[in-house]
């Protein structure tokens, strides 16, 4: 929190909903209706819609397709790599649609939990109020760019806040409340979080000059 009280970070409901905004594909798993049997996995198409329901899709012709609709809750696991979250989300998944060959199955979710960190819950109805983070569109390009072009200038900027043993930077990560370091020294490696003042935002264009100038840099500096 910051001195007015104010998030500096994303809580747990709004990283579990950025990991499934994120998510391309992910892991189903449907339980057989025969007792003793395990459960089949099957990677599958990921969307979800504004309400942070998951959509997944599947071939018509799929066993899978046939066995949610038959064989109670399924769980999907998509694995957000930019923050290092497993997402699992367990609910009844439904036909909503069908497109090409395929059909969409929209999941009314029973439980959320981020895997790893102690295995966070997360309380369903907090996972729908919560939005995904606005700036996850552009994050793994500016890291990408600041990693290529600005280490020096990211290793003078700790070094001006007070980490004067700094040798190198490692950009780890960008959300609404700020950029995420990897801060390496002679003692070994600190996590730093730079905030934005103001924040958290809605876009890069809301941010102080300061902040906006590099973030939004794509000069040619350090290109391959």
């Amino acid at each position: 929190m910051s001195a007015d009280g104010a998030p500096t970070a994303p809580g747990w409901a709004e990283r579990a909903r950025t990991a499934l905004a994120q998510a391309r594909v992910g892991t189903l798993s449907v339980r057989s209706c025969r007792a003793g049997t395990s459960a089949t996995a099957t990677v599958v198409a990921v969307d979800c819609d504004e309400a942070g329901r998951p959509l997944v899709w599947l071939e018509e012709s799929s066993p899978t397709a046939s066995a949610l609709g038959r064989c109670g809750p399924a769980a999907l696991v998509v694995h957000d790599g930019s923050a290092d979250l497993t997402l699992r989300l367990v609910g009844v998944f439904r036909p909503v649609g069908r497109e090409g060959g395929r059909r969409a199955y929209r999941a009314d979710l029973l439980s959320v939990r981020l895997v790893g960190h102690g295995g966070v819950a997360v309380a369903v109805e907090d996972f729908a109020a919560a939005s995904p983070d606005p700036l996850r569109e552009v994050s793994a390009d500016v890291l990408r760019h600041l990693e290529r072009a600005h280490t020096a200038a990211l290793v003078s900027c700790v070094r001006a806040h007070g980490l004067h043993d700094a040798l190198a930077v490692v950009p780890r990560g960008l959300t609404r409340y700020g950029l995420r370091l990897g801060v390496i020294g002679e003692d070994g490696v600190d996590e730093v979080v730079l905030a934005f003042p103001d924040g958290p935002v809605d876009s890069l264009a809301d941010l102080p000059a300061g902040f906006r100038v590099p973030l939004s840099c794509r000069c040619g500096a350090g290109a391959d």
